[in-house]
């Protein structure tokens, strides 16, 4: 998960033109993108995750039209699968995302966790605000509902396995 909200931080940051004027507005969907995970690697099976992530953002310039923050209202659709067993969760979140690009510093706040079974119940819901730096991944702070940075210790179980020894 770390490495989905770096490429979607990172990513955007570098696809932009240098436009001087901003802030720039722009609405755009991408996926679905699969990202496999092999056994012991962030849970105790293969897993996947197979999303889709619509965001509608404004991006801030400097003066020279570099892009120095940024404001992203995203919808989040993420199928999780037990490759093992095919056992699957889907995911659909709704958040904003604030991103610092001179500093690395990234304010995610919202609802960051409805995840259901296949049967349509309910497993998992988390809401609140985590803050990472975008250049190491490492979760600076977290409120308690978020849980966002122990991911695989809700996710794997709820999958049929666990986290990684």
């Amino acid at each position: 998960m770390h490495r989905l909200l770096l490429v979607a931080v990172f990513g955007m940051a570098f696809a932009l033109p240098a436009l001087a004027g901003g802030p720039i507005h722009i609405v755009q969907t991408q996926g679905p993108l699969v990202y496999d995970s092999p056994a012991g690697e962030f849970c105790n099976f293969n897993y996947r995750q197979e999303y889709i992530i619509t965001q509608n953002i404004k991006d801030f310039l400097d003066a020279d039209g570099n892009v120095v923050s940024e404001v992203r209202n995203e919808e989040l659709r993420n199928v999780h699968t037990n490759l093992d067993t095919g056992k699957t969760l889907i995911e659909t979140d709704h958040y904003t995302v604030h991103v610092n690009y001179v500093t690395g510093s990234v304010r995610q706040t919202g609802q960051v966790w409805h995840l259901r079974d296949e049967d349509g119940r309910l497993v998992l819901v988390g809401a609140g605000r985590f803050t990472m730096d975008a250049y190491t991944g490492e979760i600076i702070s977290e409120t308690p509902n978020v849980k966002f940075a122990n991911f695989p210790q809700f996710v794997c179980p709820a999958l049929g396995g666990a986290p990684p020894s």
